[in-house]
């Protein structure tokens, strides 16, 4: 049966109640990671409402030219790893940067998307500023490097990406208890040619035993573009 995500959609500024709730409950053992950081507002949500030794725990994981120094609207880390994540560990993937830094990407942008503007209808449409080589790396790979048994938490923004990298968890999928995930809500308006449908992205988190808690959308966004967040099934 379709899940009806209108029945679990927020549609308030900031962070819900919900997610405020789950925050509440980290444990200075519980580890975050955020895969495809950059600026925004999840990151200034971050260091508004999480206590320091939480915030500054989360590793963070991705290709990003932005100013990491700017702590005033950037919560501090620990740990900032830089590499695009994947199904497998390569060295040189094509990655795709735009002159918008929110929508570098591994899959290449659709031209829905190079259509749109960015900041205002009046700037200059999103474009690629380059094609480049990277290193790419699974999450599992990473955490075993990092000696990390235990992730509570992972938030991903892999700008169409996302699901191949929840799968690249591997065995420390078992030990998370949350996802929060960023993805296109319509099939036939994709942002990134080969990016994962939201059916199919429900349906594999289904058998990978998540289930959806909480969706909202991006209302400024180009094109139609969410949030869903999954909670283990007990």
């Amino acid at each position: 049966m379709p899940i009806d995500l209108s029945e679990i959609e927020y549609k308030g500024e900031g962070w819900s109640a919900l997610k405020r709730e789950i925050w509440s409950h980290i444990s200075p053992n519980d580890i975050v990671v955020d895969v495809g950081c950059k600026q925004g507002w999840w990151m200034q949500e971050v260091n508004r409402i999480l206590e320091p030794h939480v915030r500054s725990k989360i590793i963070r994981i991705g290709i990003d030219p932005m100013d990491y120094a700017d702590r005033q609207h950037n919560a501090s880390f620990d740990v900032y790893i830089k590499c695009a994540i994947g199904l497998e560990d390569k060295k040189n993937v094509k990655f795709y940067t735009l002159n918008e830094a929110g929508h570098n990407s591994l899959l290449e942008p659709s031209e829905l998307l190079l259509e749109t503007t960015w900041e205002n209808p009046n700037t200059t449409k999103r474009e690629i500023s380059d094609v480049i080589e990277v290193e790419q790396r699974t999450l599992s790979s990473i955490l075993n490097n990092l000696d990390t048994k235990s992730v509570f938490y992972v938030k991903t923004d892999c700008q169409g990406a996302d699901l191949n990298a929840i799968k690249s968890l591997g065995a420390h999928l078992e030990n998370v208890q949350y996802i929060e995930m960023e993805l296109g809500l319509d099939a036939s308006r994709p942002l990134y040619y080969e990016s994962d449908s939201i059916e199919k992205i429900l349906e594999e988190m289904g058998k990978m035993g998540f289930y959806p808690i909480e969706f909202s959308t991006f209302p400024v966004s180009p094109l139609p573009e969410g949030e869903l967040l999954f909670k283990r099934k007990k």
